[in-house]
């Protein structure tokens, strides 16, 4: 299981970023990768979810970017880039305005 996960992970380009913080924990155990809203991470007008890999290294860490399936294209100007783009359920990028917020707690 270990060498087939770390080959999904070099063929597939996934860039994640570890989640230490007890909120990160609703990242919950319920298979490789799960959606689940983290709105309490961001402003209360803002709920946005994310994709958490539940699996590797014991858990608990976010994925902003993902590229697997190659639906959506990832040459897009600085706005996409910083808003955010995609479908958890395939390509995405979480976006650097989310990306800042979570690393800024």
């Amino acid at each position: 299981m270990d060498v087939m996960m770390y080959f999904i992970f070099l063929t597939v380009l996934i860039t994640a970023i570890t989640a230490d913080m007890s909120e990160w924990t609703r990242c919950r155990r319920n298979g490789d990768f799960s959606s689940h809203s983290l709105q309490q991470m961001f402003e209360p007008t803002i709920n946005r979810s994310v994709l958490c890999d539940t699996e590797t290294d014991g858990g608990g860490w976010i994925i902003f970017q993902r590229r697997v399936i190659g639906d959506w294209s990832f040459y897009r100007g600085w706005d996409a880039y910083v808003k955010g783009f995609g479908a958890l359920s395939s390509d995405h990028w979480l976006g650097l305005d989310h990306v800042h917020r979570l690393t800024s707690h």
